[in-house]
């Protein structure tokens, strides 16, 4: 047993490093909170005080949020951090940051059941742990960094029955979380079936003596699953969810098949175009999170050093027997895991594809094993020792230099992306609430082109602290262009020539709605900048 101990308290190292990296300033990065997580975090204080979404919906499955329907689970789990430690801004984040650390103990746990290699295992678990995807999305209120978690802890419980005979309770559990995941997030609703097939073809003479508890384990599935079926068919909002992103919304592919003339060949091409695009090594290695704006080489959903150890861990698998069926059941779940976002109507989904990235983690960690292999077979012991320091070294430049990106330029280049600075103009028109009769706010904003904010009620709603059953009676949605009303205040286009017209009305309004140019500097009396300083938005006293 004392044998073993360094390798434990190793995992628990890389575990506690991995939590650290996940929870350390928590509230400060990123800068402020996305319109998806103050829209989550409102409608939270929403469920616990009144039962209901801000929209007055009770115990809604999907919640209308900002139109998007979003899947509830995450803002019911939120529910328990909310009770445990207030009304908090941080609190919205902790699920993911906290199963976003659980996963590293997952992926140790299932490499070393899979492998039966301590090596391997702690090498993937280190790897996911300063993976840059996952850092990045569990420091957020993503769902997806807890389907992920259930996903590798369901395979480690079927493994556990079925590759090493530990009891049949083990299947059970694993069948129970991988549904779970269904549940979770829509793209595990499409990959779990394919990593349940894959999983009992790869290990089909493993599970062929125990076939019909393997069968009794499906019927499981299918009794799970089937409520998720009934609950899509007939909530409207599951349903506008799962097509709103649906690859039949590419304008993209409306031209490819009118050019064609044949609906499911151009389905399949395109499908499979975008497949391939999920693995191309730029995304994947040096700018897939799209994090800056400074060069091709950013930051990828793995870090740029990975990228010799995934084609080093692919040699690996092909040169080594023992290990070749465990690296092609990886390579397996690496092809599954890219297909929700090769169906979707972006061009990358990052998001979708999490599943991806930690296995391909995973994969790099076979190579870092199997560049040990080679300095201790070929090399003497001041050379192997000096190799391990320079592999580290550079893992180390190339993560610290994913932290600059993401602690540095992130917030300069893109803070638009969060609706920067939403969260200022909320606090500061609430000091002025006393001060006017009606309040104006035009969504419109941004830097290079103009978008449209849709988080903005959630925002004033949560930072001037209205009660969420006032706010359920107040909010509806008005006759002119994107109104919405509550209150005093008008979410709404602003058309200048008829609005400078109004009397004792505060109106905030960015350059893409209202050019500096055309308003009286006098009665400009507040300016909001983006991160870098750029001018946002301002504040027009009439």
């Amino acid at each position: 047993m004392h044998k073993l101990n360094w390798k434990y308290i190793l995992v628990f190292m890389i575990i506690l490093c991995g939590g650290f990296l996940r929870f350390f300033k928590l509230s400060q990065y990123p800068i402020q909170l996305n319109h998806d997580e103050v829209s989550q975090l409102y409608d939270v204080e929403s469920i616990v005080q009144t039962g209901k979404d801000i929209y007055g919906n009770f115990l809604p499955l999907a919640f209308p949020s900002t139109g998007d329907y979003k899947i509830g689970h995450y803002i019911y789990i939120s529910t328990i951090p909310y009770l445990l430690f207030g009304n908090k801004e941080f609190i919205i984040r902790i699920p993911a940051a906290f199963f976003g650390t659980l996963t590293i103990l997952a992926v140790f746990l299932f490499v070393k059941v899979l492998t039966k290699n301590w090596i391997i295992a702690i090498l993937s678990a280190f790897l996911v742990s300063i993976n840059p995807s996952e850092i990045f999305y569990s420091r957020k209120s993503f769902e997806n960094v807890i389907g992920v978690c259930l996903d590798f802890f369901g395979l480690f419980c079927l493994m556990n029955n079925f590759l090493n005979n530990k009891g049949k309770i083990w299947g059970f559990f694993g069948i129970f979380l991988l549904s779970l995941a269904m549940y979770i997030y829509t793209t595990h609703t499409i990959i779990v079936p394919l990593i349940l097939i894959l999983f009992a073809y790869s290990f089909r003479k493993q599970i062929y003596p125990q076939k019909k508890h393997a069968l009794f384990l499906f019927f499981t599935w299918i009794i799970f699953t089937v409520p998720l079926v009934v609950i899509t068919l007939i909530n409207s909002g599951l349903r506008f969810r799962a097509t709103s992103v649906f690859i039949s919304q590419d304008t993209n592919l409306g031209r490819l098949i009118s050019l064609n003339g044949n609906t499911i060949k151009s389905y399949l091409d395109f499908v499979f175009l975008k497949f391939l695009n999920q693995t191309n090594p730029v995304y994947l290695f040096a700018n897939g999170l799209d994090l800056t704006n400074q060069s091709i080489i950013g930051i990828g959903p793995l870090l740029f050093a990975q990228f010799p150890l995934v084609i080093l861990g692919i040699i690996f698998i092909i040169k080594n027997k023992p290990f070749f069926y465990q690296g092609i059941f990886i390579l397996g779940l690496i092809i599954i895991s890219f297909i929700p976002s090769a169906i979707t109507f972006e061009d990358y989904s990052p998001h979708r594809a999490m599943f991806a990235f930690t296995n391909l983690s995973i994969l790099s960690g076979f190579g870092l094993y199997y560049l040990f292999l080679y300095l201790k077979k070929n090399t003497n012991v001041k050379i192997r020792w000096v190799g391990l320091f320079m592999i580290f070294f550079v893992l180390f430049l190339n993560f610290v230099y994913f932290l600059r990106i993401y602690i540095g330029s992130y917030p300069f280049e893109k803070s638009e992306k969060i609706e920067y600075p939403m969260k200022e103009i909320s606090l500061y028109t609430w000091s002025q609430y006393n001060n006017f009769n009606s309040i104006i706010l035009d969504p419109k904003f941004g830097k290079i082109e103009p978008i449209i904010g849709v988080g903005i009620h959630y925002y004033l709603a949560y930072y001037g602290n209205i009660s969420p059953a006032i706010f359920q009676k107040q909010y509806k949605v008005g006759n002119k262009q994107r109104e919405l009303l509550f209150d005093k205040f008008s979410i709404r286009k602003v058309y200048w020539p008829e609005d400078k017209n109004l009397k004792n009305t505060l109106i905030i309004v960015s350059p893409w709605s209202v050019p500096l140019a055309d308003v009286d500097e006098n009665l400009i009396i507040k300016r909001f900048y983006f991160y870098d300083g750029t001018l946002a938005f301002y504040a027009i006293k009439l």
